[in-house]
């Protein structure tokens, strides 16, 4: 169950990632933002506190975080 949660994240990341211009940008924006940066640099290599990076970007518990 949990590597099927994962491969759909993926796809959508991918699918989503090719439909909405500027979605790259997201992953640019986490080094500037106030509240995300220090999480974001803190999560480098490793989960903390519920967050984590895949792909670049940033979620908490399963939750894509935009800046």
């Amino acid at each position: 169950m949990v590597a099927d949660a994962f491969s759909r994240r993926h796809t959508l990341l991918s699918s989503l990632g090719a439909q909405i211009l500027g979605f790259d940008y997201i992953r640019e924006l986490y080094a500037s933002n106030e509240y995300f940066s220090p999480i974001y640099a803190s999560c480098g290599h490793k989960a903390q506190d519920g967050f984590y990076i895949a792909k670049g970007y940033l979620f908490n518990e399963g939750r894509l975080c935009i800046p």
